[in-house]
Parts: structure tokens; C-alpha cells; sequence
């Protein structure tokens, strides 16, 4: 494991050891990264570290999963978190999103996952001390291996007829919801309902009118692909 100057702010005894377990325990077959210590700077100008996480990544095509420390700022010490994001915002054809209909939801749920940072990413997190670590570190290998399981639908620009911009985040809660309501509230502002059935709870947001009749045309393509 490489490192990074450790202090107060950084990883503890008890976290690394974790994620040493998690990183050795953790099937062949899963592509990893190494695990590391990483310095982190408040500003890029700053010469002193401000903290240090620890972390490795997995690669499941195409979502990239973070393993390890909450960043030092989030104050969570003793914390093991497993992220990633379900947007991904890349160059020509990189570009991808997970549809999070209410079954993939659910899904995450039922794995402890809960939304990190924006509807775009999730978390699942435990605290390690002393004593539970093992239990820790084996519960952390059980939700990435049942996470591997989830049959994410992935779209991408070809599965919305290839737009020349790819579309804002907030476009794929639009295009997953079970039920969108859309009423205009403004000559050029949709105000659109969303419901998903895993939580049964009606979302709001609104929208330019540009939109309209592309999320209602691309439902409609990603309904017909299924």
C-alpha cells in the first residue's frame, strides 16, 4: 500500500486495516486498483495537506466503485464507505447513465445504499472500530459482490438516437420515473411529476420547454428497447 503523510486528519489504524481486509478478501475475478493513502489540498495553491483519505477503486464497466475513507472534510471518522455514480458526462460516445428505474432502487436500498452527494451517486457506510472490523470488512465484500449482481441498464447516446449534447442529469430521473406528469407553468418552463414505486412519493422539477419533446420521445424509444 502506497501512502501519503498521515496525521490527525487521516485514515486511522482501524479503517486501514479494514480496507486491507476488504482488498484482500474481495474475489480474483473483480479488477482493483491498489489501496492507497492519499493527500488532499483545500486549495489548489495550498503546499500543506489539509487531510488524507485511503481508498481503492473497482472497475465494473462502466461504473467505477470507490472503496474507502469519507474525504477528511466530511468529518465521519472511523468511517468505510463504498460510492459511486450512476452520470457520467464523457467525450463523444463515453458517455453513459444508469437508469434508476424504482426495481434499481430498490435494489440499492435493500443493499443499505442511500444517495451521496446528488441523485447521480450512492453510498453504502459502516463504522469501523477494534473490535469489528473482521465484521466490517466482510459485510463491506457481501454489498460490492451483490452490487456486481445488479443488472443496471445502461444508457448511452446511441440509446437516445445519438443527441449532439448529452443531457443533463436530472434528464435520466426524468426518463426512469414510472409515471411523468408534465404541465406548463411559464411560456417556456414545464413543470414535470415524477413517481417512482419504490418510494411511492411524487418528485417536482421543472424544466426548459425545449425538453418536452425530447424526454417524451426518448421514454418512449427506451420503453420500445426494453
Amino acid at each position: 500500500m502506497s501512502s501519503a503523510a498521515i496525521d490527525e486528519h487521516g485514515p486511522t489504524a482501524q479503517q486501514l486495516r479494514v480496507l486491507e481486509l476488504v482488498h484482500e478478501t474481495l474475489p480474483a475475478r473483480l479488477s482493483r486498483s491498489a489501496l492507497e493513502v492519499s493527500n488532499e489540498f483545500r486549495h489548489w495553491e495550498d503546499e500543506d495537506p489539509s487531510g488524507a483519505h485511503a481508498s481503492f477503486r473497482l472497475d465494473i464497466s462502466p461504473l467505477e466503485v470507490y472503496v474507502g475513507t469519507p474525504f477528511s472534510w466530511e468529518g465521519r471518522s472511523n468511517a468505510i464507505v463504498v460510492r459511486f455514480a450512476t452520470y457520467s458526462r464523457g467525450d463523444d460516445d463515453d458517455s453513459w447513465a444508469v437508469l434508476q428505474d424504482s426495481t434499481t432502487q430498490q435494489r440499492l436500498l435493500a443493499l443499505g445504499c442511500k444517495r451521496w452527494g446528488g441523485s447521480h451517486s450512492w453510498e453504502a457506510a459502516w463504522t469501523a472500530n477494534e473490535a469489528n472490523r473482521t465484521d466490517i470488512a466482510r459485510a463491506v465484500v457481501t454489498t460490492v459482490e451483490r452490487l456486481v449482481e445488479i443488472p443496471f441498464r445502461i444508457v448511452r447516446p446511441a440509446d437516445l438516437g445519438s443527441p449532439t449534447k448529452w443531457p443533463q442529469v436530472l434528464v435520466f430521473d426524468l426518463l426512469a420515473a414510472d409515471e411523468v406528469v408534465a404541465d406548463r407553468v411559464a411560456s417556456k418552463t414545464v413543470e414535470w411529476k415524477l413517481r417512482f414505486s419504490s418510494n411511492g412519493e411524487h418528485q417536482t422539477t421543472q424544466v426548459p420547454d425545449e425538453m418536452w419533446n425530447f424526454v417524451r420521445e426518448c421514454r418512449q424509444r427506451l420503453k420500445e428497447s426494453r
